[in-house]
């Protein structure tokens, strides 16, 4: 599925209902046409979004995820290139903590919130 059609079908259809709802005499639109504008759109967005997506197998590593999830509809790739030598960067990363993550021990207490209000883990500070 790509997101283009399924975002063009929606702006299509959001403008069809906007102009049955207060009609565009600049551009002379009815609201027949507003009404079939409003149905295109429609029918765009929701074709794309029936359209089936393509199945994606992993390369040849095996590790947990692959033999959990060996063929999937999605994925993403990201990338970065660091100036730096491999041994300076590791010393980075190991060197960083929760505290100095914006937004990190936030993001922790969400993630064991759950388990606290079920009772399975312990309020960690």
């Amino acid at each position: 599925m790509s997101s283009i059609p399924v975002y063009v079908g929606v702006l299509v259809a959001m403008a069809g209902l906007t102009a049955l709802i207060k009609p565009w005499g600049f551009w002379l639109l009815g609201s027949r046409w507003a009404a079939l504008l409003l149905l295109c759109g429609l029918a765009l967005a929701g074709a794309a979004l029936l359209w089936p997506a393509s199945l994606q197998r992993s390369p040849g590593r095996s590790g947990q995820i692959d033999r959990f999830l060996p063929a999937y509809h999605f994925h993403e790739t990201h990338q970065t290139r660091i100036q730096a030598p491999p041994e300076r960067i590791m010393g980075a990363l190991k060197a960083v903590t929760i505290e100095d993550i914006r937004l990190g021990q936030t993001l922790f207490w969400l993630r064991r919130l759950p388990g606290r209000l079920l009772g399975a883990v312990p309020a960690v500070r």
